[in-house]
């Protein structure tokens, strides 16, 4: 996504800056020598374990770091080693970039008047109606018209906790007095259309991707929303707690077998010491990183940007800011 979309930078870096300390810490002590040997890559890979990146892929990062220092005439000193592995983790990180441009496809949606649905997904405690309560204002701060559809029919206080974020947003939260949660969902699609609404977020029951009666329930709510308005792009966002580290790859894996993901939203950034996983996650798929939730306020929510996560990281400042 563009940086025009979000005009919030200086708040992105400090926010994602903030929530990465401990492990640029880490880093931080590693390259603070002036000559970086095979001893002090040993201890950069075992932080980048810890971090849940993963051994195998740790190994390839120092091995690289490595290449690159004998492939290059300058020092091998603390500083040039950092801007190696800087560089290192933004390629990677680069994969996990939005392509599809959600500003310029949200924006001709708007120029058609076509309703834009969002189907949220994600485990029970990901944060995921919170998540919802951020993104409308996310929107809402770029002129779009959002609605919330109620359609989490398992959890007595689902409906209640999205009505919540419904009045601290001002907007309309659909709820249905029918049982099932699809038949929920095309009530709420039909509603945003006649009132002519930009986006409607949809809240979901949280979920194990291995519990087959749940997904299918959700296939369910898929299909009902592609025949319900066939004329936007399918989207289905996974919320992800970032503080699940190399857990959260497999849950998106296993979420990804049954139904199609488009993005991924991470919560709880701030209190991660699990971010090496992202980089795991480069390796593994192509699902875009669309936000990154980082604290408590409504506000709390930012593009996912590689510079500054791989700034954030090692330490250095981000380009461009």
């Amino acid at each position: 996504m563009s940086n025009s979309f979000d005009k919030s930078e200086t708040t992105q870096k400090n926010s994602i800056w903030e929530s990465l300390k401990k492990l640029r810490t880490q880093v931080q002590e590693v390259f603070a020598e002036d000559h970086i040997d095979t001893n002090k890559l040993m201890d950069l890979e075992e932080i980048l374990i810890l971090s849940d990146t993963g051994p195998k892929l740790a190994a390839e990062i120092t091995k690289d770091i490595s290449k690159r220092m004998k492939n290059t005439k300058k020092s091998h000193g603390g500083k040039e080693t950092t801007e190696i592995l800087k560089e290192i983790i933004k390629q990677k990180l680069n994969k996990l970039v939005d392509v599809d441009n959600l500003e310029a496809s949200f924006s001709e949606a708007k120029n058609e008047n076509r309703l834009v649905p969002i189907l949220i997904v994600g485990v029970n405690g990901s944060g995921k109606t919170t998540t919802i309560g951020k993104l409308a204002n996310y929107f809402q701060r770029q002129n779009f018209t959002v609605a919330l559809a109620a359609c989490d029919t398992f959890r007595a206080a689902a409906n209640e906790q999205l009505i919540a974020w419904g009045m601290k947003n001002s907007i309309e939260v659909l709820e249905s007095k029918v049982v099932d949660p699809a038949a929920a969902a095309f009530e709420a699609i039909q509603a945003s259309k006649k009132k002519k609404t930009d986006i409607l977020l949809i809240d979901t029951a949280g979920r194990l991707p291995n519990n087959k009666n749940l997904i299918e329930e959700l296939k369910k709510i898929k299909r009902v929303i592609s025949k319900a308005e066939d004329r936007s792009k399918k989207r289905t966002w996974i919320v992800i707690d970032a503080n699940t580290g190399q857990n959260a790859v497999s849950q998106i894996e296993q979420f990804k077998e049954a139904i199609d993901i488009t993005g991924i939203i991470l919560t709880k950034f701030d209190g991660t010491n699990k971010a090496g996983f992202l980089l795991q996650l480069s390796e593994q798929e192509r699902i875009p990183i669309l936000f990154v939730g980082h604290g408590e306020k409504i506000t709390d929510i930012v593009d996912f940007n590689p510079e500054i996560i791989a700034s954030g990281i090692v330490g250095t400042d981000p380009a461009n800011f």
